[in-house]
C-alpha cells in the first residue's frame, strides 16, 4: 500500500516537474489566449452595442475639426492663431471646426440625456413591481444586465470621447501651447522680462544668504576661539575676540545689503542703456558677486578659503577693536 502510494506521489512530483521545465512556454500562451478572448469580446461588445457605421462617422468629423491645426502645424511659433485668421483658408477652417464641435456637443448631450431617463424609467418600473426602495436593490441590478437602449447610450459616448473629443481637446491644447511659447519667445527677443520682480528675487535670495553666512561664520569664530584657548596652534589664534562678533556681523551684512542697492541702482540704469531687462540685470548682478567675495551659496555647509574674504572679516575686526565703526548709507 504505501508503496503504490509512494509511486503515485513520485508520479504527481515528476508531472510538476516537467510543468515547472515548460512554465515559460504556458506562459507566453496563456498571455495570447488571455488577450485574444478581450479582443473577442471588444469586438462582440462594438457590434453589438454600437450604432452601426458610427465610428466613420466620428472620424471624419474629427478629420474636418482638426483641419485648422494640420494647417497652422508647418507654419511654426512664429504665428499666433489671431496672425493666421488673416489667411481665408483658416477662417474657413476654424469655422469648421466650430461647426462639428457643436454639432458633437449636441448629439452627446442628447445621448446622455436618454440615457439618464432610461435610468430613471427603470427605477420607477422597478418600484411599481418590488415596492423596494431603489437603494436596497441598487447593487442587485448593478450586477444584472442594463436595457439595451442604455448600453447603447453608454457604447455611444465612449466613442464620441475617445473618437472625437480627446484629439480636439489635444489639438486645442497644443494651440494654447504654441501661442504661449511665442509669447515667451517674443518677450525675450524684446527683453520684456520685468525687473523689479527679477529685483524682488535677488534680494530675498541674498538675505538668506546673509543669514547663511551670520550662522557659518558664528561657527568658524567658535572652533577658532576653542583651539585658541586650549592651547592649541592656529593662524588666526587672537585675531577675532569674541566681544567684537555681534558688531562684525552687522558690519558685514550693512556691507552686502550696500553693495546690492548699487547693483539694484546699475540695474535700472542700465534698463534704459540698454534697453533689456535681462542684460541689466545679469550686468549688476555680475559686479554684484565681484564686490561679494566669499558670500555663501545656499545649501553650503562652510565658509569659502579665500584669502581675500578673510582679510576683509579681520579688517571688519580691527575696525571693530579700535572703535571706528561707520554703518555705509544705504542708497
Amino acid at each position: 500500500v504505501h508503496r503504490n502510494y509512494l509511486q503515485r506521489l513520485l508520479g504527481v512530483c515528476s508531472r510538476h516537474r516537467r510543468m515547472e521545465k515548460s512554465v515559460h512556454r504556458y506562459y507566453r500562451l496563456r498571455i495570447k489566449w488571455v488577450w485574444w478572448l478581450r479582443w473577442l469580446r471588444m469586438i462582440e461588445h462594438h457590434y453589438k452595442e454600437t450604432t452601426p457605421g458610427l465610428k466613420v462617422s466620428i472620424l471624419r468629423r474629427r478629420a474636418l475639426a482638426l483641419r485648422v491645426s494640420d494647417t497652422l502645424a508647418p507654419i511654426g511659433r512664429l504665428l499666433t492663431l489671431p496672425e493666421a485668421c488673416k489667411r481665408l483658408d483658416v477662417t474657413f477652417y476654424l469655422w469648421l471646426e466650430r461647426v462639428h464641435t457643436v454639432f458633437s456637443r449636441r448629439e452627446v448631450t442628447h445621448l446622455w440625456r436618454m440615457r439618464r431617463a432610461v435610468r430613471v424609467v427603470h427605477r420607477c418600473f422597478d418600484f411599481l413591481k418590488n415596492r423596494i426602495i431603489w437603494r436596497g436593490r441598487a447593487k442587485a441590478i448593478a450586477a444584472g444586465e442594463k436595457p439595451w437602449v442604455e448600453r447603447n447610450a453608454s457604447a455611444d459616448l465612449y466613442i464620441w470621447k475617445r473618437k472625437f473629443f480627446s484629439g480636439v481637446a489635444y489639438a486645442e491644447m497644443l494651440r494654447q501651447i504654441e501661442e504661449k511659447l511665442k509669447k515667451k519667445f517674443m518677450s525675450m527677443v524684446k527683453g520684456g522680462v520685468r525687473l523689479p520682480q527679477l529685483i524682488s528675487d535677488r534680494r530675498a535670495e541674498v538675505e538668506k544668504k546673509c543669514v547663511l553666512e551670520q550662522k557659518l561664520l558664528l561657527k568658524t569664530l567658535d572652533e577658532i576661539d576653542s583651539s585658541s584657548s586650549s592651547g592649541a596652534a592656529s593662524v588666526f589664534a587672537g585675531s577675532f575676540p569674541v566681544k567684537h562678533w555681534g558688531t562684525v556681523l552687522n558690519l558685514r551684512r550693512n556691507e552686502v545689503l550696500c553693495q546690492l542697492d548699487r547693483a539694484d541702482a546699475l540695474a535700472r540704469r542700465a534698463r534704459r542703456d540698454f534697453d533689456s531687462a535681462r542684460v541689466a540685470f545679469y550686468l549688476s548682478d555680475w559686479m554684484f558677486r565681484a564686490s561679494t567675495v566669499g558670500l555663501p551659496v545656499l545649501g553650503d555647509k562652510t565658509l569659502t578659503n579665500d584669502k581675500k574674504y578673510w582679510i576683509e572679516v579681520k579688517n571688519l575686526f580691527q575696525m571693530a577693536r579700535s572703535g571706528q565703526v561707520t554703518m555705509k548709507t544705504r542708497d
